[in-house]
């Protein structure tokens, strides 16, 4: 929608005709919809947009890469997988933890990388949302939350004098997914499997 916006802008068509012809709203309201259209379309990218250095290292031209996914934990069509990363004629190896959707579409794999130096801090990080604070009534709205480079949050969040903690889990823009603290458990087993594997 960006590219096509920008090309018909460019193109010396005025925003009042534009809106008519191509996006068919009111003219009064073109310019306000042309406008929320380009900044959702720019906040969308900048919200996928990746800083994980293992992603970015898949996407390295100009090298051979081999890239095996060992299985660690599934729940609700998401698989955990250690992610390994090696040289084929060298001696470099990268790992980390790969969240995919398995109920996505090929197109789409809906897919988050933990970075190596993440793992630890990330597993300590539920250790204690699972230890301590699932355990507490917290006297004000409170909420625990960690983000990775490539997007992903893992958290838990509970109103003020409640014992029921939400866990969630949400993949830059996409809506948050509901999780127990089962599936905390099965995400620190995961990390903890994989984080072996590195030492």
């Amino acid at each position: 929608m960006k590219k096509i916006l920008t090309f018909l802008l460019a193109s010396g068509l005025s925003a009042t005709a534009l809106a008519e012809t191509y996006i068919r709203v009111p003219v009064d309201e073109s310019l306000t919809s042309i406008k929320k259209i380009m900044t959702d379309a720019l906040r969308d990218e900048e919200l996928s947009r990746s800083e994980s250095r293992l992603v970015a290292l898949m996407d390295t031209c100009g090298q051979m890469l081999k890239i095996e996914m060992h299985k660690r934990e599934s729940f609700r069509g998401y698989d955990f997988n250690t992610l390994v990363i090696s040289e084929v004629n060298g001696t470099k190896r990268w790992i980390g933890l790969c969240v995919e959707n398995s109920m996505s579409e090929p197109t789409d794999p809906h897919f988050a990388v933990i970075d190596d130096d993440e793992i630890e801090p990330l597993l300590q990080s539920l250790c204690y949302m699972r230890d301590s604070l699932l355990e507490t009534t917290p006297s004000a709205t409170t909420q625990a939350i960690f983000t990775t480079r490539d997007r992903l949050k893992i958290g838990v969040h509970c109103k003020a004098n409640r014992k029921k903690w939400n866990v969630y889990m949400q993949k830059a823009h996409r809506p948050a997914e509901s999780l127990n603290e089962e599936h905390l458990t099965k995400i620190i087993s995961a990390l903890e499997e994989t984080n072996k594997m590195m030492k």
